[in-house]
């Protein structure tokens, strides 16, 4: 049962990484302003692709955690 979820905690960790290339992959990284929003400046959007790089890189650390605990 230990071995199980050890199994489950990586097939989270590969799905994961996934999704991050794949989100990096369909929208990009563009940190200058954008040409459709013109009321969105480039901080606010380097804020949102820092708050959103956190939160990814917070759910992989715990998963990490937990796979080598």
């Amino acid at each position: 049962m230990f071995w199980f979820f050890k199994l489950l905690i990586l097939l989270f960790i590969f799905v994961w990484i996934g999704a991050g290339v794949f989100v990096f992959l369909k929208y990009g990284i563009n940190l200058s302003t954008s040409k459709n929003e013109t009321c969105e400046t480039s901080g606010s959007q380097t804020l949102n692709f820092t708050q959103m790089f956190l939160i990814w890189f917070g759910f992989l650390s715990l998963a990490v955690h937990f796979l080598f605990m």
